[in-house]
């Protein structure tokens, strides 16, 4: 399947994947291929460890900031900018959880994992790096970590797989890694 991607590619940055040092047309310092509009759907052996992906920027506005704090995460330095402008981050910002639901929403978007996802365990070793402010472009790189084929179910396998979350000036502002059930290539 062929899905869209729709994204406005936020501040130059679009979509796209490579494996370092195997991909002839790798370019840039950083050896990856940013450089595509539509993605498809993969099964878990179109994975590779090493893989990299790279997602579109999403903007955080101020009153999206408070309005889900207000219903999930309601903490002064989210939702009272008095409060926040005297708090430990001198201003606003935004809860982790949004942080977190963004960046992980700019990775689905890509859609890898469309059609082949059944799921995941959990998520490990997640960390809220730096504050998110109004007005600051959020963007995910996914790494490939490993690509576990399951020994007791063929139609499926587990990809484990590094989410880091970067501002626009290419701070990390949250890292997670995520265990994913994934189906394998249908037959036919």
């Amino acid at each position: 399947m062929r899905r869209k991607y729709h994204g406005d590619g936020g501040a130059g940055v679009t979509a796209g994947a490579c494996v370092p040092g195997r991909d002839a047309q790798n370019t840039g310092a950083d050896n990856c291929i940013e450089d595509t509009t539509t993605m498809h759907t993969r099964y878990l052996e179109d994975f590779t460890p090493g893989e990299v992906f790279r997602t579109r920027g999403m903007t955080m506005d101020e009153s999206a900031i408070m309005e889900f704090a207000r219903q999930y995460d309601p903490q002064p330095i989210h939702i009272d900018k008095v409060a926040a402008d005297a708090g430990p981050f001198e201003g606003l910002i935004a809860s982790g959880f949004h942080t977190h639901a963004v960046i992980f929403r700019l990775w689905m978007d890509l859609g890898l994992l469309w059609e082949s996802s059944m799921g995941g365990p959990g998520a490990d070793e997640l960390r809220f790096t730096a504050p998110v402010r109004p007005g600051d472009t959020l963007r995910a790189e996914v790494e490939v970590l490993d690509v576990i084929p399951s020994r007791s179910k063929p139609d499926r396998g587990i990809i484990q797989y590094r989410v880091t979350g970067l501002n626009q000036r290419d701070e990390t502002v949250l890292t997670v890694i995520f265990v994913t059930f994934v189906r394998r290539r249908p037959e036919g």
